[in-house]
């Protein structure tokens, strides 16, 4: 009965873990695509209005 609940609570452990890294990868992409967008929307400006 002991073993049954610490392999279930490694279980929900490892899940738990591996839920958090995907949220927090998922932000990481989300600043990383923001932050390309941003820099290519002021290239676009300096190209176009600073001729």
């Amino acid at each position: 009965m002991i073993d049954e609940d610490l392999d279930e609570d490694v279980e929900e452990t490892i899940q738990h873990y591996a839920r958090k890294k995907r949220e927090s990868s998922n932000l990481k992409g989300i600043i990383a695509a923001f932050v390309i967008i941003v820099v290519v929307l002021v290239a676009v400006y300096f190209i176009l209005f600073l001729k």
